[in-house]
């Protein structure tokens, strides 16, 4: 299965960025500080959104889970196995995750040097 990691469980990375991607057969992993988000998507691997409209709908997003912004390895295996990384955090949060994903990625590029 495909994996993207995605730095944010926030209002884009879950109902938006991860719905689609999910959709489309990809694992989706959440990189995220609060640790009540983290617990929740790695308890039950999904959740809902609630689609109001004139013709209200639900969407189940599957294969979901959470890591905790907090463990800068775990982060770093996530991304450095990732197919696809994206961000939603906002802009002053930025900065924060910048030495992670070139961690990952490093991490990631030395791995692929060892390997046959």
């Amino acid at each position: 299965m495909n994996k993207i990691v995605i730095f944010g469980a926030g209002n884009i990375g879950r109902p938006f960025i991860a719905q689609l991607f999910s959709k489309a057969g990809y694992e989706a992993v959440f990189i995220e500080k609060d640790p009540i988000i983290i617990k929740a998507l790695n308890k039950f691997h999904r959740y809902r959104i609630e689609v109001k409209d004139i013709h209200s709908e639900t969407i189940w997003v599957e294969n979901v889970r959470g890591i905790s912004s907090e463990d800068p390895e775990r982060v770093k295996f996530e991304v450095s196995t990732a197919d696809i990384i994206a961000t939603s955090v906002g802009s002053k949060a930025l900065t924060d995750i910048y030495e992670d994903i070139a961690n990952g990625i490093l991490y990631k590029e030395k791995k692929n040097e060892i390997l046959p």
